[in-house]
C-alpha cells in the first residue's frame, strides 16, 4: 500500500492490532520526507525546453 492508502486505513482502522505499527512507520517516513531526505545538498528543479529559432 502506499502511504496515503494506509493515512485512509488508519483513519478507518484506529483499533486495529497494527495501527500503532502502521502509524509509527508513517511518521518516520514523513519525518524523513519533511526534514532530512534532501541533505546537504538541497532541493532544484530544473526545466528543459526547445531553444528559440535565432537565439544562441
Amino acid at each position: 500500500m502506499a502511504g496515503g492508502e494506509l493515512e485512509s486505513w488508519l483513519v478507518a482502522n484506529p483499533g486495529h492490532p497494527e495501527a500503532a505499527e502502521v502509524r509509527t512507520k508513517l511518521d518516520s517516513h514523513r519525518r524523513f520526507w519533511l526534514r532530512g531526505h534532501r541533505g546537504v545538498l538541497g532541493f532544484a528543479y530544473l526545466t528543459l525546453g526547445p531553444i528559440a529559432d535565432g537565439a544562441a
